[in-house]
């Protein structure tokens, strides 16, 4: 994971220790919930004011503009 994070130019030792330190592990789980309790079965999923769309995101967006 270090040599990822540093070929997209972020420091490879800072994400190898916040995962360790399970930095971020209480915002997965907080997400991973939230899209479960809304009915997301994978990823990527997208969400126009509330609502899942699957096709057409382009005019769902625009339509709540």
């Amino acid at each position: 994971i270090e040599t990822a994070a540093d070929e997209v130019g972020v420091d490879g030792g800072e994400v190898r220790s916040a995962v360790e330190n399970e930095e971020y592990l209480p915002e997965v789980k907080a997400d991973r919930k939230s899209g479960s309790d809304r009915g997301v079965s994978g990823t990527p999923s997208v969400f126009v004011n509330g609502e899942q769309v699957n096709e057409g995101l382009a005019s769902a967006i625009e339509s709540e503009l």
